[in-house]
């Protein structure tokens, strides 16, 4: 009886271990054909960099970057990809509906190893969207286009939030400092005489307002004092005659001395005086820089004729010169700042003064006037001087400039709705301020818009139709 026991023991052991080696060997059957099954799904290995390069060693590198090398796996047909989701117990979410050319979008076939018959190119899968939420299915599938989260980090996608943003901006240019032309008076003569003595004598020298410049002979000048002195009233204490013909004479006299150039104080000298001057000193009736001298000495100078300019350089002008595409940001009163190339230590700020209506023909800008103060006199006229004009203004809706595909016709942004789809669509565009475009229709504040792989994405959207349709 212990026998039997003994025997029936045994045969159970031994039934137990071929149950669980035969298993063992079915699970280590099953996972070497899965990850045959796996590798066998790769075609070869790339270099994302230089799509030339292809090896099937999956631990290669790139003999051109040396970067790890990317599998590229075998295209699967739609039969065998429902088949598979059949298999599975359900539909694949990215059914495969057709191959397309990146390049011809209007070529489609159903083989996966076709080639494009216009470039000859390996053709591209189009997916479909089974699954989509209640949110995404209030947007026509065919107003977007699909990409998955892997493919969009290979490419490089970033999405912006769409904003409100100050539109501040410098315009920087450069500018040539000029004379105030408010502030230059010329010198010339109302009669006619020689110089005989010259006080300014070169260019360059400064002079104060009430300094002599010259002293001149003039016959005519002499005739008019000759003419005064017999017209002028008896007693030296009053300065009128009795006699009204007299009265008109002494005053027009005196008023053509006062006309042709000379100083109230030195036509009462010579009348406090009763006798003529022969010889007339002419001061200055401003201050500032002699700019240009054409009086010489013992010249006989004709009456209308320029003798000196002189220029107040306390303050100067700035031409600047603005692009036609700036031109609407600059108004009048406008803080303007301007810095010497050659010298980091002059910096002064003013303002615009004068934005000048004609273009250049040759160089498509505007002057525009600016006016700074001069105390110093540390910038010179013909100077080159660097400017920044600072522009501000309120707050507007905006997105960054590379997020706007300009197509020549209109602009294109793509708005992100999760889940790897992309909407296009057209807006309108304002001004332009350093690296961002005022939006005025097409988005409101709060949206997702793709700032950085949009050329790709719109490669994608022609692979997929979605361009198109926004085009019908």
């Amino acid at each position: 009886m212990t026998n039997k026991i003994n025997l029936l023991s045994i045969a159970t052991i031994a039934v137990v271990i071929s149950v669980f080696s035969t298993g063992c060997s079915r699970t280590d059957k099953d996972r070497q054909s899965s990850q045959t099954e796996k590798i066998a799904e790769v075609d070869y290995y790339t270099c994302t960099m230089h799509p030339s390069v292809k090896d099937s060693d999956p631990n290669a590198k790139c003999p051109i970057c040396a970067m790890n090398l990317t599998p590229v796996y075998k295209k699967t047909t739609p039969t065998q990809l429902n088949e598979k989701g059949n298999h599975n117990g359900h539909q694949h979410e990215n059914e495969v509906d057709y191959f397309t050319c990146t390049m011809h979008p209007s070529v489609k076939d159903s083989d996966p190893d076709a080639k494009c018959p216009i470039c000859a190119m390996d053709l591209t899968p189009v997916y479909k969207n089974n699954s989509r939420s209640e949110a995404e299915q209030a947007i026509p599938e065919a107003k977007t286009v699909n990409i998955s989260l892997y493919r969009q980090q290979l490419i490089g996608v970033q999405l912006d939030t769409v904003k409100n943003r100050r539109m501040d901006r410098t315009i920087r240019t450069i500018g040539l400092v000029a004379y105030d032309e408010t502030r230059i008076a010329v010198i010339n003569l109302k009669f006619s005489g020689w110089l005989e003595k010259l006080y300014i004598d070169h260019v360059g020298q400064f002079v104060k307002k009430g300094r002599p410049l010259f002293s001149i002979y003039s016959p005519d000048l002499v005739a008019t004092q000759e003419e005064l002195m017999q017209v002028l009233p008896r007693s030296s204490k009053t300065n009128h005659n009795s006699d009204p013909l007299l009265e008109s004479l002494y005053q027009t006299a005196r008023e053509r001395l006062l006309l042709w150039g000379l100083s109230e104080a030195q036509v009462g000298e010579i009348i406090q005086d009763r006798k003529p001057r022969l010889r007339l000193t002419y001061y200055s009736p401003f201050t500032g820089y002699v700019i240009e001298k054409n009086a010489l000495l013992g010249e006989y100078a004709k009456a209308g004729m320029n003798l000196y300019k002189i220029a107040d350089l306390s303050r100067i002008w700035v031409f600047a010169d603005i692009y036609e595409s700036e031109l609407s940001f600059i108004k009048t009163g406008q803080q303007a700042r301007i810095t010497s190339p050659y010298n980091s230590e002059i910096s002064l700020t003013g303002k615009v003064d004068y934005v000048y209506p004609t273009i250049d023909n040759k160089t498509r800008t505007a002057k525009v006037r600016l006016v700074f103060s001069n105390p110093d006199l540390h910038l010179k006229p013909e100077m080159y001087a660097n400017v920044e004009i600072a522009v501000k203004s309120d707050h507007q809706l905006m997105i960054p400039e590379t997020a706007v595909l300009n197509t020549g016709k209109r602009h294109i942004v793509f708005v992100a709705h999760g889940n790897g789809r992309f909407e296009p669509r057209e807006i309108k565009t304002g001004r332009k301020a350093e690296r961002y475009y005022t939006i005025l229709e097409g988005l409101q504040a709060g949206e997702l818009i793709v700032k950085s792989g949009n050329f790709l994405i719109d490669a994608e959207a022609h692979v997929q139709g979605v361009i198109q349709t926004m085009n019908n």
